[in-house]
């Protein structure tokens, strides 16, 4: 299943994959973009994003602690979490999941302020979701932002993202290689990846059998694949399509990636069934 949407323009179509093909399903009911998920087609939770503002430009956004979840056939709106966000990661199924970092919008109220122009810093808060609540657990390691996340809500893994060095106000970031892997109450930080990225898609069950593809690498989109055994991270067969803000789903040797930023813009799909 796939939700779209990005900074320029928030939409709330949702598609479903049958194995070949796309189908148009039921709309989410808050159109966002930068959002996190989790689930089956069948099954979904989707949550948090970056809400359109009062004009076409990207004034006046918001991030939002919007939770919604799918059985099949209508999405429908439940409890908020606790740290509004975008371009956070997430793990699990849609009755436990597993949230971590993002970006937030200034707290004014806190004393909080914008910094050369950017309304948003980075967060390390982690959140579980037991079906019916969302409860507060240890933080990210190190902060950041559109990490590559897989794994259960008691066994997760994620690498990568962005970061701007501190939890201040900042416009200068740096995609990172750091890897932490959770064990249902903390984060360890383990072996980072060979090549830092930011908006990368991650495929995995469990914190010692994951892959990392494709992503903004610092110097453009890039298609590079890694796979991680549990301690270490062995680059494997390059993606066809080289792109950044990666998704999918599915495990290490069977998954489906989507993204519409190649540059093309052609919002190809492609699965793997063996990197």
């Amino acid at each position: 299943m796939k939700f779209l949407g990005n900074s320029e323009s928030q939409v709330a179509n949702t598609e479903t994959w049958n194995g070949s093909s796309w189908t148009a399903t039921p709309n989410i009911n808050t159109a966002r973009g930068y959002v996190g998920h989790a689930g089956t087609s069948t099954a979904s939770i989707i949550f948090a994003g970056r809400a359109p503002g009062p004009s076409t430009s990207n004034a006046g956004e918001s991030q939002v602690a919007n939770t919604e979840t799918w059985n099949g056939s209508s999405w429908t709106e439940t409890t908020e979490f606790n740290t509004g966000r975008a371009r956070l990661g997430g793990a699990g199924i849609n009755t436990a999941t597993l949230i971590y970092g993002g970006n937030k919008n200034p707290n004014t109220l806190a004393g909080e302020t914008e910094f050369l122009g950017n309304s948003e810093s980075q967060v390390a808060n982690t959140e579980t979701w037991d079906g019916s609540s969302w409860t507060e657990s240890g933080d990210l390691n190190q902060v950041r932002a559109l990490a590559a996340g897989a794994g259960t809500i008691t066994d997760g893994l994620l690498s990568a993202g962005s970061n701007n060095g501190s939890t201040t106000y900042a416009n200068v970031e740096t995609q990172v290689a750091n890897t932490e892997t959770w064990n249902g109450s903390s984060w360890t930080a383990t072996t980072s990846l060979n090549t830092g990225r930011t908006q990368g898609g991650a495929f995995g069950s469990t914190s010692t059998n994951g892959i990392v593809a494709a992503g903004y690498i610092g110097t453009g989109y890039g298609a590079n694949c890694e796979s991680f055994d549990g301690s270490s991270w062995t680059e494997v067969n390059d993606m066809n399509t080289a792109r950044n803000g990666f998704a999918g789903n599915g495990i290490q040797t069977s998954a489906l990636g989507y993204s519409q930023d190649d540059p093309a813009r052609s919002g190809k799909t492609e699965s793997s069934s063996k990197y």
